[in-house]
């Protein structure tokens, strides 16, 4: 039994091509940004981490967004943490999705199996983090409100992603012979 046919307005497979088009050029996009987070992180001096601190907090309370400096400061330093899972998340997340875009052109479903595996660590990855912020921050902070926002997001689209990768490998295990 097949979980869905057809996603919105197309069909799973050409959703999983969408899909995992965007993956692949999401995952460059974060792994250029989380590279350039690491290699600063090695590089920065106390002072300079310190002065994007400030410029930050400035930037915020210029928005009208009060927040208190220690606040920024212990969400700079859950960030630096966070970036070497993302690198090597992303990292996975572009290679399944190069399987992915491979597989539905193949129609191999054995290539789907990547993402259906890579995609809920990133989930739970995902979950964690929002949880910990909230527990850190507070549901109601600035800076919990809009990071649980963006990582809302990126769980609906995971499982979106998900429910269309399964439901394409459902149809070729379906109609593979040897089955």
């Amino acid at each position: 039994m097949v979980l869905m046919k057809n996603c919105c307005c197309c069909s799973v497979r050409t959703a999983c091509l969408v899909f995992g088009g965007f993956a692949l050029i999401g995952s460059i996009l974060q792994l250029g940004n989380d590279a350039t987070e690491v290699a600063k992180f090695g590089h920065d001096t106390e002072e300079q981490r310190e002065a994007a601190i400030d410029n930050f907090y400035t930037e915020m309370n210029e928005q009208n967004i009060v927040l208190e400096k220690d606040d920024v400061t212990i969400f700079f330093k859950i960030n630096s943490y966070l970036t070497i899972p993302n690198l090597v998340l992303n990292i996975a997340i572009l290679i399944s999705s190069g399987c992915l875009l491979w597989g539905v052109r193949r129609e191999s479903k054995n290539l789907l199996l990547p993402v259906m595996v890579v995609l809920p660590f990133d989930l739970i990855l995902r979950i964690f983090i929002l949880f910990a912020l909230v527990i850190i921050f507070g549901i109601t902070h600035p800076i919990s409100m809009t990071t649980c926002a963006i990582f809302l997001y990126r769980i609906v689209f995971d499982i979106v992603i998900l429910l269309c990768v399964f439901s394409h490998w459902q149809q070729l295990q379906q109609e593979d012979p040897a089955v």
